[in-house]
């Protein structure tokens, strides 16, 4: 990806030559994490969804939300 693309604070430091592969690294375990976090949500709101519509009578609580 092109640095022109990139927004960090200190672009220049970060990106460069000595300290791009530790940037790099950082920014990949932060967003895997990050990724996973939205997986959860994701699958906690199709849950809740599911659930709602199965059973429109005794739809879960709110607040598990």
């Amino acid at each position: 990806m092109p640095p022109e693309l990139i927004n960090l604070p200190k672009k220049q430091y970060w990106l460069a030559p000595e300290h791009l592969l530790e940037t790099h690294a950082f920014l990949n375990f932060y967003f895997a994490w990050f990724g996973c976090a939205v997986f959860l949500v994701m699958i906690l709101t199709f849950d809740y969804a599911s659930q709602s519509n199965l059973h429109p009578d005794n739809r879960p609580d709110i607040s598990r939300m």
